[in-house]
């Protein structure tokens, strides 16, 4: 804070505070922002971190520029620039505006937006509130809490954010949408700025969604062809059909007028018409995104129930009858008949009257009041300027931007997917979970992954493992049969295979924090599976199929994952010869064998930490019998004691079964090769062999 002066408190919220500052030494204008940590959860506050980062990466002159933010103890502040004016409170004063400066509007909020889409990152709120006035009529768009960045495996978005009047078709549908959502509130806001109102507007959250999802925009005569064409575009109810990019940039409405601001560096933009391929994967996740409803969207759900709970107060019976006694049109419960959503008082027709802005917005923001009661309309704030619009209460920790902006998590979202780990884990009381809806998921969350690899960029690796965690729970949890099932249906164990192979030939994703955990899923759900279902092998690739595991166990970098890589190659070997340098399997049984050392993956349930490892060292001695006078002594007299000292655990952890059998047979491999060489194991107390042999007698009891 030493570097601001703070001159005047411009507006408070439930979020924090906002002051109009001065940067010291500078004179550089500036709005400060203190949001208190006090009541906020981790995840609110990542969240908030989250946005800062995103607005920290952005640099457009129609998008508010962030410039500094910090931490004290007891707050986070941000730092942005300060604009004197706002967007919202003109059409308060004016109403609407002409044509020409609706124009010069578009055009900015255009670039903006393409800026915005070409980085992978949608606003999720667009909405006149948060467009701010800087000098000389240059726009600014602002809040950036409900913001997402895309990774280039995430196609499609399902959490419902934003502001009902604003709000796309699919969105209030509850179905996934994408960048193409930012485009209808764009045409949202251009129409309103326009006629002085929404394109649907109503008294009640219900009727409106009914208003967006059927109704036609209404055109008035006022409108020129070109603006209405322009409008028709972005306000096409199908998103498919929807006026977006590149098109939208040759459109005559803002043709020549749009600064076009991009970065070339960026990944599969969203400003670009997609491949084939992307467009299958796209539709893919849309399929596997889209959740069967019971014919009402979320977002009504929630309207509904705080309705509900509000016209329920406790021993009120006068309340209730009240309540029941009101009219039709007068209940934000009651289905609306074709003449209340068509020629009720609070629709325009924009065609034979002119809008009053200010005595509709009074009007719905009381409708809202009554149908919301946990929030308020109050004052909020975007970096810098005060701006009317509806606020979580005070005594919620996280502002909430809007009218039913309840924060549903993604469906394909990290904690979705959290959930679903939670629900499928063997070690809990079995959660029946729709297979018809989950696998589809998993396998759309593969293919994504794959596409990330092969484009070299992976962001967040929990994409991949969360996924496969279910996956991995749900082979363990259901029968032979089922797992074959949902084997079928997602192409195991050859779509593990490729993309093992995929991600171990990565070099920027070996380099990533997460790989080696993800790797380590990836190898234990392909070992599940093969112990369960082994017979796929009789094909000409296996050898093809070898080559990541052999390569895993010479990397440094993927150490950790030499017990599993093991695993799989000494399953290979039953069916392939496998080429692996002797020296290297004693490397590495040295290193397993180390007091110090710490498993970082988990094995597959019956599995050993030695067991791959020894029964590659068995195929090698007696596949290439001459080799035996390589092994290293030491490390076989240390793989005597750490048998031994293993079998005195409740829980061997270091072979299991097969592993012993593995170890034996190279014992009686090594004795009938050089028996005189063996004798001093017996003769000498320290080398424990005939204990480790007295506790494998013990055990095969």
């Amino acid at each position: 804070m030493d570097l601001y002066l703070v001159l005047e408190l411009v507006g408070e919220g439930s979020f924090g505070r906002v002051y109009k500052g001065r940067r010291r030494f500078t004179g550089q204008v500036v709005a400060l922002k203190f949001m208190p940590k006090v009541g906020r959860s981790e995840k609110e506050l990542r969240s908030l971190k989250r946005e800062i980062e995103i607005m920290r990466g952005l640099q457009h002159p129609n998008i508010v520029q962030l410039f500094d933010s910090f931490e004290t103890e007891t707050e986070v502040v941000v730092v942005t620039e300060y604009a004197e004016g706002q967007l919202f409170q003109i059409l308060e004063d004016d109403g609407k505006l002409p044509e020409s400066q609706v124009q010069e509007i578009a055009c900015q909020l255009v670039s903006a937006l393409y800026y915005l889409h070409s980085h992978r990152i949608l606003h999720r709120d667009m909405k006149p509130q948060n467009i701010l006035l800087g000098k000389s009529g240059v726009v600014k768009l602002c809040d950036f809490g409900f913001a997402r960045a895309m990774s280039v495996s995430t196609l499609v978005l399902t959490s419902i954010k934003g502001t009902p009047l604003y709000m796309s078709p699919e969105l209030v549908e509850e179905k996934p949408y994408d960048h193409t959502a930012d485009l209808w509130s764009l045409g949202c806001i251009l129409y309103e700025l326009h006629t002085g109102a929404p394109p649907f507007y109503t008294n009640s959250i219900f009727h409106l969604v009914q208003l967006i999802v059927r109704d036609q925009v209404k055109w008035p005569d006022t409108m020129s062809d070109s603006c209405t064409s322009f409008l028709k575009g972005l306000l096409t109810k199908d998103p498919q059909k929807r006026l977006s990019w590149p098109d939208l940039l040759h459109h005559p409405f803002v043709a020549d007028g749009v600064p076009v601001l991009s970065d070339s560096t960026v990944f599969s933009p969203l400003t670009v018409t997609p491949s084939p391929d992307m467009l299958a994967l796209k539709l893919q996740q849309v399929a596997a995104k889209t959740v069967p409803t019971s014919g009402q969207s979320r977002l009504l759900r929630k309207a509904r129930e705080q309705t509900d709970s509000r016209a329920r107060p406790a021993g009120s019976d006068d309340v209730k009858k009240k309540k029941d006694g009101a009219s039709a049109a007068a209940s934000p419960r009651a289905k609306p008949s074709s003449a209340d959503v068509t020629s009720g008082p609070s629709v325009l027709n924009l065609k034979n009257q002119d809008c009053s802005r200010s005595k509709h917005r009074g009007q719905i923001s009381r409708d809202y009041e009554q149908e919301f009661p946990s929030v308020e309309v109050g004052h909020d704030y975007c970096g810098d300027t005060a701006r009317t619009v509806r606020s979580v209460s005070a005594t919620k920790p996280r502002p909430s931007q809007d009218q039913a902006c309840s924060s549903f998590e993604d469906v394909g979202g990290e904690e979705y997917w959290e959930k679903l780990v939670q629900q499928s884990d063997p070690n809990r009381p079995r959660e029946s979970l729709d297979l018809s809806v989950v696998v589809p998921q998993i396998k759309s969350q593969i293919a994504a992954f794959r596409v990330q690899l092969t484009a070299g960029v992976v962001n967040e690796t929990w994409q991949i493992q969360q996924p496969l965690k279910v996956l991995h729970n749900l082979l363990l949890t259901h029968d032979p049969d089922k797992s074959y099932q949902i084997g079928q249906e997602l192409g195991l164990p050859h779509v593990l295979f490729e993309l093992v192979h995929d991600a171990v030939e990565n070099s920027t994703f070996i380099e990533q924090p997460g790989s080696v955990p993800t790797l380590g899923e990836m190898i234990t759900v392909l070992i599940i599976y093969w112990e369960e279902h082994g017979d796929w092998t009789e094909e000409h690739r296996l050898e093809e199929f070898t080559k990541p595991f052999v390569t895993i166990l010479g990397q440094t970098q993927l150490a950790p994952l030499a017990p599993l890589a093991g695993t799989v190659l000494s399953l290979f070997t039953q069916h392939v010869d496998v080429e692996i340098d002797l020296e290297i399997l004693t490397s590495l049984l040295k290193k397993l064998l180390m007091d110090s050392y710490e498993p970082q993956v988990s094995l597959p349930p019956g599995f050993g930490l030695c067991d791959g490892v020894l029964s590659l060292l068995l195929h090698k001695l007696s596949e290439h019998e001459s080799s035996s006078s390589s092994l290293d002594p030491d490390v076989f007299l240390d793989l005597w004691k750490r048998i031994g000292a293993s079998l005195e655990k409740t829980t061997p952890d270091l072979c299991s079964a097969h592993g012993l059998y593995s170890f034996l047979s190279i014992a009686l491999f090594v004795f009938t090769k050089d028996p005189y060489s063996c004798i001093p194991l017996f003769s000498d107390r320290e080398s424990k062999c005939v204990f480790a042999l007295g506790q494998l007698l013990r055990t095969a009891r």
